[in-house]
């Protein structure tokens, strides 16, 4: 047991002044602690920013739209896509919800996976 009494011997006062030195310690804020964690696809945060800037890749960019977007934005952003083919996917988002993966695009009638293929190279400055 370590006694936190000062006048005792030198093997105790090293023990005790290495605990009041751990337990001296500032926890870290949620600010220092979120400006060191590094997430995989996304910018390290910088110190004088509060806000954490990410980069999507291509696929992730189209996959949100997808999920997100009405048939004219469908139309607007991406390569391929014209108003029979924006209505099927949301058609087909709002019976089975968002879509897990650009490849669920082969469920939709006339959509093979070439289709797939050349659509996600057509959509890469996304």
């Amino acid at each position: 047991m370590i006694s936190l009494n000062p006048s005792q011997s030198s093997s105790s006062s090293q023990s005790s002044s290495s605990y009041k030195k751990s337990k001296s310690k500032k926890p870290k804020s949620a600010t220092t602690v979120l400006r060191s964690i590094q997430l995989p696809n996304k910018e390290k945060v910088s110190k004088d920013s509060t806000t954490i800037k990410t980069k999507f890749s291509p696929s992730q960019k189209i996959l949100s739209l997808l999920n997100t977007a009405d048939e004219k934005k469908l139309k607007q952003r991406l390569a391929c896509i014209g108003p029979k083919r924006a209505q099927q996917i949301v058609k087909y988002r709002d019976k089975n919800g968002s879509y897990s993966s650009i490849d669920e695009l082969t469920q939709l009638e006339g959509i093979g996976s070439k289709w797939v293929k050349s659509f996600i190279e057509s959509n890469q400055d996304v």
